[in-house]
């Protein structure tokens, strides 16, 4: 499969542009433990949406107790 890929690179017009960082909205954070997905991005914009962005947040948003 990798050769396949090298191939291309002769066929089109390829740049390395280094470690993904996001793909489709998504954050790649990629380290020695492995590749992590990251929704903060999609979060922060969904609380602007709503004017919600400035709110303060909570460790846990369910109190004891209650369900």
């Amino acid at each position: 499969m990798c050769d396949d890929f090298n191939s291309m690179m002769f066929d089109f017009d390829m740049y390395d542009l280094g470690k993904i960082r996001y793909f489709l909205g998504v954050e790649l954070i990629q380290n020695s433990n492995g590749i992590f997905l990251c929704q903060r991005n999609c979060a922060c914009e969904i609380l602007a949406r709503f004017g919600m962005d400035k709110s303060n947040s909570m460790q846990n948003p369910l109190f004891p107790g209650q369900s």
